[in-house]
This record gives C-alpha cells, sequence and structure tokens, in this order.
C-alpha cells in the first residue's frame, strides 16, 4: 500500500515518499500507479511488497520481535529556489534579500539563485529576462563548490536581436572555448548556489539603450530536471535603469560646442570633463606642433588655456562631470605660436582627474570634426623681445656613422638671421665647432625651414646642431634662447 502525504505547513513541499535502493544510490518512489510518469530524481515507482523490501537498503530496516519488518520511507521534495538581486558584479554568495534594485543603463547587476536541485542528476537551469538582453552584453556564472572554491563562465550576446533566455549549459569556462560547458554534479549538500552577473558596459551602441525599456525588468530561474520539465525558482527578481547620457559635441573652423552635457554615471563623480582635441595635417597624418605653441577657447569674457598632453592632442578643462554650470554655447577655437598651414580637429570630450591622467580612452561623446588655418603666424607674449622657435620631427638621436644625415628644421623667428654650427662633444658639457660646419640663414619670412647635413667624415661620438639668433649687424641677440638639438653617431 501506499501511506497517506503527510500534513502541515510545508505540505506544498511534498512530492513522494521514496526507499533507497540496498546500495543507497537510487531512490524507488512509491506509488499506487507504477506506470506514472516519472519525477526527476526518483529511479522507478514501486509499491510495498516483500519483494520490494528485501531489495530495500538494510540500514532502513529493522527486524520487529513478532517477525514484522519496519522500513523507514523518506520524502522527496520538490525543489525550491531562493532568488535575490544586487548591483555590480559579484562573486560570493551574498545573504541579502532585495528582490528588485536599479542599475546604470551602462551598469551590471548580479542575480543569485540558491537551489535545491543540487540531488537531480542531468539538470540544467534556464533564466529569461523580461526584455531582451542587448548584443555585446556580458554574462558571468560563478559556480562556488563545498570548499568555498569557485567556477567561472561567461557568454557574450552575439545575436544582432538580443536575446530573452539561456541556459547555464550555454555558458563556457573562463578561458576555454566553447566545448566546456559547467558540470552540475549532484550532491549531497542541502543546496547549491549559482551568481549571475549581467553587464551592460560593452553593448553595442549603448547610448540607444533606454532605462524606460528595462523598467521592472524580470530575471526568472527555472530548474530543468529534464528535457522537457521545468520547475520555477521563487518568484523573480527584478531590475530597472536609470539613464546615463553622453555628451554630444558639434564643432566647425571657428568654433566647438557641447550641445548635450553628460550626464548620469555616479562612478564619474569627482571627475573632470575636458574638450579634447586632436590636431592632423590635412592628410590626416600626425603632427608634432611648436613646444611653444598654445591653445584657447573663449566664450563671452571667459577664456580656458588648454594643456597639451601630446605632440598634437590639448584638453580644455571645462568644468566637473555633473555640474550644472557648464554652459551649452559655442565656444571660439584659437591657436597662437603654430606654423602657418591647415589642420584638421577631431573633438571629443573626455574625462578624468587631472589633465596629465591617462584618459584619452575615457571618451563620453560622440567625434566632431572641425579645421583650423593659419595665414600668418602669430606668437604671444613676446613683444619686443628676440625669440626664436625650432622644430625637427627626426625621431631617433642615434645616427648610423659612416653616412651623411641630412636633417630639416622648420623655425619661425623675429631675428634678422640665424645661425646653425654643428658642434662635437668634447667632455661633460664642453662642445667644439665643427670645422666648415657653420651657415647663416639670412631671414626673409618669419617662419621657413632649413637642411643640415652632419656628414659622413664624423667620427663617432655625442654632436648637437646649434641655433643662435643674430640681428642684422651680426650682434648676437640673446644667447639664453640659443636652441640645441643632439644627437649621437654610433
Amino acid at each position: 500500500s501506499v501511506p497517506d502525504n503527510p500534513t502541515g505547513n510545508d505540505v506544498a513541499l511534498f512530492d513522494c515518499w521514496y526507499i533507497w535502493n540496498d546500495e543507497r544510490v537510487s531512490r524507488r518512489g512509491i506509488k499506487q500507479d507504477t506506470n506514472a510518469e516519472l519525477i526527476a530524481g526518483v529511479s522507478e515507482w514501486t509499491n510495498l511488497t516483500e519483494a520490494t523490501i528485501n531489495e530495500a537498503y538494510s540500514g532502513d530496516l529493522t527486524a520487529n520481535s513478532d517477525g514484522t519488518t519496519t522500513i523507514t520511507l523518506h520524502a522527496w521534495l520538490k525543489a525550491t529556489g531562493v532568488v535575490t538581486i544586487k548591483q555590480g558584479r559579484l562573486f560570493n554568495y551574498f545573504s541579502d534579500s532585495t528582490t528588485n534594485v536599479t542599475i546604470q543603463t551602462n551598469g551590471v547587476f548580479t542575480a543569485q539563485l540558491v537551489s535545491t536541485g543540487n540531488n537531480i542528476s542531468g539538470r540544467d537551469y534556464k533564466v529569461t529576462f523580461g526584455e531582451a538582453l542587448p548584443k555585446g552584453c556580458d554574462l558571468t556564472l560563478t559556480i562556488p563548490d563545498a570548499n568555498g572554491v569557485n567556477s567561472y563562465y561567461y557568454y557574450t550576446v552575439t545575436d544582432n536581436a538580443g536575446i530573452t533566455s539561456i541556459k547555464f549549459s550555454d555558458f563556457v569556462t573562463m578561458g576555454t572555448t566553447s566545448t566546456s560547458e559547467p558540470e552540475l554534479t549532484t550532491t549531497t549538500a542541502d543546496n547549491e548556489t549559482f551568481l549571475l552577473a549581467v553587464d551592460f558596459k560593452d553593448a553595442n551602441d549603448i547610448s540607444k539603450i533606454k532605462a524606460a525599456d528595462f523598467a521592472d525588468t524580470t530575471v526568472k530561474f527555472e530548474l530543468l530536471p529534464t528535457a522537457t520539465s521545468t520547475v520555477d525558482m521563487d518568484e523573480p527578481a527584478k531590475f530597472s535603469m536609470s539613464q546615463v547620457i553622453d555628451g554630444t559635441i558639434t564643432a566647425s573652423s571657428t568654433n566647438v560646442t557641447v550641445t548635450e552635457l553628460p550626464s548620469g554615471d555616479s562612478s564619474l563623480s569627482g571627475n573632470n570633463l575636458y574638450l579634447m582635441a586632436v590636431l592632423t595635417d590635412t592628410n590626416g597624418e600626425n603632427i608634432r606642433v611648436p613646444i611653444s605653441a598654445e591653445g584657447t577657447l573663449t566664450l563671452g569674457s571667459d577664456s580656458i588655456a588648454g594643456t597639451w598632453i601630446s605632440g598634437n592632442t590639448i584638453l580644455f578643462n571645462i568644468g566637473a562631470y555633473g555640474s550644472n554650470a557648464i554652459s551649452t554655447n559655442a565656444r571660439s577655437v584659437s591657436f597662437e605660436n603654430l606654423e602657418a598651414d591647415t589642420y584638421n580637429i577631431t573633438w571629443q570630450l573626455v574625462y578624468g582627474q587631472a589633465a596629465n591622467d591617462n584618459i584619452l580612452g575615457n571618451v563620453i561623446s560622440n567625434q566632431a570634426s572641425g579645421s583650423y588655418t593659419v595665414t600668418e603666424v602669430s606668437v604671444t607674449g613676446l613683444d619686443g623681445v628676440p625669440w626664436l622657435l625650432v622644430t625637427n620631427d627626426k625621431s631617433s638621436i642615434v645616427l648610423e656613422q659612416g653616412q651623411a644625415h641630412t636633417l630639416t628644421y622648420n623655425y619661425q623667428t623675429s631675428a634678422s638671421k640665424i645661425v646653425v654650427v654643428i658642434e662635437k662633444q668634447v667632455s661633460l658639457g664642453t662642445y667644439s665647432e665643427v670645422s666648415g660646419s657653420s651657415k647663416t640663414i639670412e631671414v626673409s619670412s618669419i617662419s621657413g625651414s632649413t637642411n643640415v647635413t652632419l656628414d659622413s667624415s664624423l667620427e663617432k661620438g655625442a654632436y648637437r646642431v646649434h641655433f643662435s639668433m643674430y640681428d642684422s649687424a651680426y650682434q648676437l641677440l640673446s644667447q639664453e634662447d640659443d636652441i640645441y638639438f643632439t644627437y649621437i653617431i654610433e
């Protein structure tokens, strides 16, 4: 016969009675209709017959004095789960009971499942989302074991339409190929824990993710005991989003405008916003501006001096991230001490604690293109003072001995003459002129270029090319402003 079902508060969890087989490796469910469909975790149905008892696990049998045998029956409970959720990417069990969180549109949440289905062999789990996760979303599945050692698995959404559900068996082990999925072995523990992190940061077209589309989006876990059956694991957790907005800028040959300020990303609090300008030639090739070059953004009576962070990249600090005081009006662009030419300028908004941080990758706006033309060299702050600017694009200061090396220098100056001399180092800090190397440039324009050749006959050693300013009467103007370029011949 089949005993009655138990009663009490947990009756809804009861599935059936069962007995262990004699080796305690499989369960035989007790049911009147032994042809009924099997449930996960039970190997077969049986009645309580003498044959059944004889095949039962001996530890569950007690011989009575009256010749009867008492058999211990075990309750097979339906698998249940507890689902919670937290902001951020988590890798260890958390005790919070939160079931609803809000993340940023570029943020991450971790949903945790604690399931009692760990004694079901061949099981899988499925997660269903109330809204499709966009292409590029990264999912991380963490499975702790009884010893506190975590196993990590990953999945990246590649479908252009996104995904609304995923099975644990779709994940692959971190650092391996697509053939390595999680192994869910049966255990005798009370339960098993899974942590599923969903990260939107690298989603394609993240700017198109709208917070309104993810209001109270459900995250539902289901146990799959077999290929055709499902067991709900608790009520779904939910997440919502707050909108993160990237900045929008436009540019022309004279102006740059922040038409929309970036906002909504709490992780950027305390950072400054910079308009970053990258100057190239009209072919898009990188250039190196003169060391005295300056850049300024002007809005009304307010001006912002730029900070050069590389040979062609300048930052303008327009204010703190999240500040409502940053203007969205057009700012005029001006540069001083650039050589006469036309320059392409690429503008973007970036963020950072300071201009000298490594912030080139911290882009939070579209890219806008402009240009800037210098028709006449403008040098500021040098009225009445002789000045000289010389640049050279030679990338290496090490030159091969036995070959002639012709170097091109671009110059800007207020002097009438420039004298160029090649000098050889004879001792530390002491140089002597290389015989026959001196040349005089008669300056006819504020800017120009000249070639200097280091002859193939020069011996190995340290050399420098020395530029000096002279007036029309050949009087040295300012030795303190002489310019030197050092090379090593070896």
